[in-house]
């Protein structure tokens, strides 16, 4: 896992540059954890315990590719193309170069710079910057990685067009043009252009302000970055000094003061200086935590009633948050509800991700809370696939989108996909457990993924 090649810095600022750091190989076998920190050889034969946290950090301050320019802005061919794949409900980030998913990156924030109140702080180079560093502190994982912030990024996005932010194929008009036939099919031209305008919720609206629009988006291409592709639980069994130093959602901690710590070193401070936009920063990602889900679902169903209208202006405050988690969490669990091939692909990323913790606790002989997984290629994997997508739905996903779905008319699309998605996945578990486990797999159509196509390397 790349992240350890950059989490091995000593609690004390040592004069080692963070290149240094990342040059170090880990061990074919690992000498695990120990007293919360990874044992690092050194000289000597001994060991150095190091802890998660200061080259993190440090690499915001000191990144490695401060000498690697930003990648050169796609040609008018590409940026149509990407533009046209950011704006499909079946994009999927996973299978795209790391340069062109940061231009997809860069595509939606450009989108969201023209709102108005937006437009004219000159923060596009900032946030191009960002997003060049950001990717990198995305370790190379199976799934927690920079293209799962950009597909995250990219559902949120559209979960919040056209009301709150501009419809991102307005980025393929040249303002300077003649107003054009398909200009005029998506409602807005030099005529009526794009405002922003509430989400009605029953008697009651959804509104952000633009700072806070800008922080939602912000919070959810960060929302996993410094991930290190293993469970909190496994962090926990290993004594990782984050799950002694944070009782509660250790990684949703990292990720928050990782973003924060990135965009101050990028000059986005602006958005952290505004205590609303900073606090809902926070509160979202926090809400991403599986291991809280059931207690926010609790307070979805409690609080999302088309009827209910907050009363005074931090109440209204509290229940724009909530919604915002609501939205950040479904973005982050929506891969069964993507269209049925896009999901597959999503998902064997995922199980290639718990088979990789698998083998660590095995190496460091931890606790075991996960299982390899058998090849994809047999009936057995097949099987636990499309009964754990199928629970999945039901117990995380559908629920989600279902409560949204009463304040949000427009989950109504995202929700028939994931009803379909789970007869496709229950279908295939019925015909599969009539099938020995040995037996060679049905020839079907089935949108196996290509494990090459996953990117490992930024």
């Amino acid at each position: 896992m790349d992240v350890y090649k950059w989490a091995l810095a000593s609690a004390q600022r040592s004069s080692s540059s963070v290149a240094q750091m990342s040059s170090y190989s880990t061990p074919s076998s690992p000498q695990g954890w120990n007293f919360g920190g990874w044992q690092q050889p050194i000289a000597g034969g001994e060991y150095e315990f190091r802890t998660m946290l200061p080259a993190v950090f440090a690499r915001t301050e000191h990144p490695i590719i401060q000498n690697t320019l930003l990648p050169p802005e796609p040609d008018a061919e590409l940026r149509e193309k990407l533009i046209d794949l950011i704006c499909d409900w079946s994009f999927t980030s996973l299978t795209l170069s790391p340069v062109d998913a940061y231009h997809c990156a860069c595509l939606i924030f450009e989108s969201a710079l023209n709102i108005p109140e937006l437009n004219g702080l000159g923060l596009m180079n900032d946030i191009r910057r960002f997003l060049h560093t950001l990717r990198f502190l995305y370790p190379g994982n199976p799934y927690h990685n920079f293209a799962h912030a950009v597909d995250v990024l990219q559902v949120a996005y559209t979960f919040l067009q056209p009301e709150v932010v501009p419809p991102l194929r307005l980025l393929k008009f040249d303002p300077g043009a003649p107003w054009s036939v398909e200009q005029a099919s998506i409602g807005y031209g030099p005529s009526m252009p794009w405002r922003p305008s509430p989400l009605l919720l029953g008697d009651a609206y959804f509104g952000l302000r633009p700072i806070e629009v800008l922080a939602f988006l912000l919070a959810a291409v960060g929302h996993d970055v410094g991930h290190p592709g293993i469970s909190a639980q496994c962090l926990g069994n290993a004594r990782a000094p984050i799950t002694a130093l944070v009782r509660g959602s250790p990684l949703e901690t990292l990720h928050s003061t990782l973003l924060d710590q990135t965009l101050r070193a990028h000059g986005l401070g602006l958005v952290l200086s505004d205590p609303d936009a900073e606090e809902l920063m926070r509160s979202v990602i926090m809400s991403t935590d599986m291991q809280v889900h059931a207690h926010y679902m609790g307070k979805f169903n409690e609080e999302f009633n088309p009827v209910h209208v907050p009363k005074g202006s931090r109440e209204q405050y509290q229940h724009k948050v909530l919604i915002c988690q609501a939205v950040l969490h479904a973005a982050d669990i929506s891969n069964p509800v993507r269209p049925f091939a896009t999901g597959v692909q999503w998902s064997s990323a995922l199980i290639r991700e718990w088979s990789n913790q698998a083998l660590l606790e095995a190496a460091l002989h931890l606790p075991r809370t996960q299982a390899v997984w058998p090849s994809l290629r047999t009936v057995e994997y097949q099987l636990k696939q499309a009964k754990g997508q199928v629970g999945f739905l039901d117990q995380a996903t559908l629920p989600l989108f279902q409560v949204l779905q009463r304040i949000l008319p427009k989950m109504d699309y995202f929700v028939r996909f994931g009803l379909q998605n789970r007869q496709l996945w229950q279908a295939r578990a019925n015909r599969l457990s009539t099938l020995s486990l040995s037996a060679p797999l049905p020839d079907d159509d089935f949108p196996y993924p290509n494990a090459e196509c996953y990117p490992t390397s930024q």
